[in-house]
This record gives structure tokens, C-alpha cells and sequence, in this order.
């Protein structure tokens, strides 16, 4: 299984407003393709697209439709990613038990499937998601949980260390 590296970061094309377009189209491009692996990549990326432009609704609903390819697939890995991308979308909009429930769901799938480069980005989100919660015990298990095996990879990069 080869592991993905996050939904999507701010400084990623997608996440660029002024590159948007381009990616769009590109992605639009993608929908056309036979192969449904294309497919379900080109729904994940318009599901960021709309993420960035902060309509949730459209993006969500692209996001479901790439994870049912991923799930029909067989793509855990795939639906790992989905999964988190939701989980993002569920956070931003204040609704943590959606998106602590999804960044689980990745967690389960990760761990699972040994990509703990992945599984540390979910521990450390969910840690921060009970940071915001104001539940400082889970937020420091979670966090230590995820800074523990960016240790165990040597990579620390990216890493949010809370003190409590």
C-alpha cells in the first residue's frame, strides 16, 4: 500500500484559490477518464476545491461519491483519505463529533493497514479536535500518540506538540 501524504495543505494547488481553476479543470478532465481509480481521485479533488471555497455541502457530497468508487474498488487506503478530507470539512465547521467520528474511521483504516505516517496525522488531529474541546486529557494522549510515531519514522516535521 503506498501512503498518502495529508488531505490537503494550504500552500497545495488545490488549496490556492488563484490555481483553482487550473486545478479544476484539470480535475474535470480526470471525470472523463475510464479508469475508475481517476474517478474517484477527480471527486476527491473537487471535494478540496470546494472545501477551499468553503462550500461544504458540494464538497462533502463529492467527497461521498469518491469514497463509494473507493469502497466498491476495495480501496481502503483510498477511503483512509476520504475519510480524513471529511473529517476536515466537519471540523472547520465546528461539528467535532462528525469529524472525530471520521478522523476515527481513517485511524482504523490506517492502523490496519500499517501506514502510520497517515495513522500519526489522524491521531494528531483527533488531538487536536479535544484540544477545541477543552478535553485537555484526551487532546495530550492523542498528541503523544502521534508525536510518538513521528519519532518511531523520524520525522517530526508538521508535528503539533501541546503542552498541558
Amino acid at each position: 500500500q503506498k501512503e498518502w501524504k495529508a488531505g490537503y495543505s494550504k500552500t497545495s494547488c488545490a488549496a490556492r484559490i488563484g490555481h483553482c481553476k487550473f486545478f479544476q479543470d484539470n480535475t474535470n478532465y480526470q471525470l472523463h477518464l475510464a479508469g475508475t481509480r481517476e474517478k474517484a481521485l477527480a471527486l476527491n479533488n473537487l471535494g478540496l476545491i470546494e472545501t477551499e471555497r468553503s462550500n461544504f455541502p458540494v464538497a462533502i457530497d463529492y467527497l461521498l461519491k469518491s469514497n463509494h468508487i473507493r469502497e466498491l474498488m476495495g480501496d481502503s487506503s483510498g477511503m483512509a483519505v476520504v475519510y480524513h478530507n471529511l473529517a476536515i470539512i466537519h471540523r472547520q465547521t465546528n461539528n467535532f463529533e462528525k469529524a472525530l467520528e471520521n478522523y476515527e474511521k481513517a485511524r482504523k483504516i490506517n492502523d490496519k493497514l500499517g501506514l502510520k505516517y497517515n495513522l500519526s496525522k489522524n491521531l494528531n488531529n483527533m488531538g487536536q479536535v479535544y484540544l477545541e474541546l477543552k478535553d485537555f486529557a484526551k487532546a495530550k494522549s492523542y498528541c503523544q500518540q502521534a508525536l510518538n510515531i513521528k519519532l518511531e519514522l523520524k520525522d517530526i516535521t508538521k508535528c503539533n506538540i501541546i503542552t498541558i
